[in-house]
């Protein structure tokens, strides 16, 4: 069970901890094929598509942090919509970190059917093909990285709802003060100060 559980009171199924463990997972491994892919393509116009997977990576980091420790930590600047808000973000991050992954993969593609017998002595070469390798490898990396994110933000995002619609409170009955009832009470025996007798009594003189 995901440890928010035990201070928000939104129940999460048992296996979510375990959706949390694969996205750490996959971005720890998306990460180090981007840092290894940018060095190995040395192309400056190519670098910005791993720095984006890199930032996504670090953010994803960023979100694990605050909806797993800081709940426990400093439960003080926890709320659960802002980790909505952020794991939302982070859902639309790794569709865009793929995405252009997968585009520049595909643009470095024809590097894969060089002749390899007349261009492996370049060492030049050979990097951009190992780079090209790693960034095929962290585009696929990213899409189940996208799939996870997408999983867990609709799972938390309904358990959420379903707190909130089961804690909602009802506005309570209005009872009557102290004062109100003595009031009334006063109202119901008002007939003994007056001056006339009651109904079937005779005042006498």
């Amino acid at each position: 069970m995901d440890p928010t559980t035990a201070t928000t009171g939104v129940v999460l199924p048992r296996y979510f901890f375990i959706l949390r463990i694969a996205q750490l997972v996959f971005a720890v491994l998306v990460l180090i094929l981007c840092a290894y892919a940018a060095t190995a393509v040395k192309w400056s116009y190519m670098s910005s598509v791993y720095g984006v997977n890199i930032f996504t990576c670090l953010l994803t980091y960023f979100y694990l942090a605050y909806a797993i420790f800081c709940v426990k930590i400093i439960p003080g600047l926890y709320n659960m919509w802002i980790e909505v808000g952020i794991s939302a973000f982070t859902v639309l991050m790794w569709l865009s970190s793929w995405a252009s992954m997968a585009s520049h993969s595909a643009a470095l593609s024809p590097i894969s059917d060089y002749d390899s017998d007349y261009y492996g002595a370049s060492t030049e070469f050979t990097s951009w093909k190992h780079g090209y390798q790693a960034g095929a490898v962290a585009a696929a990396c990213g899409a189940f990285e996208f799939i996870l994110f997408g999983l867990t933000t609709a799972i938390f995002f309904l358990r959420v709802l379903h707190y909130r619609k089961e804690n909602a409170t009802t506005p309570a009955k209005a009872t009557p003060s102290s004062n109100e009832m003595q009031t009334g009470v006063e109202a119901n025996t008002a007939y003994t100060h007056s001056p006339y007798p009651p109904a079937g009594e005779t005042k006498h003189y």
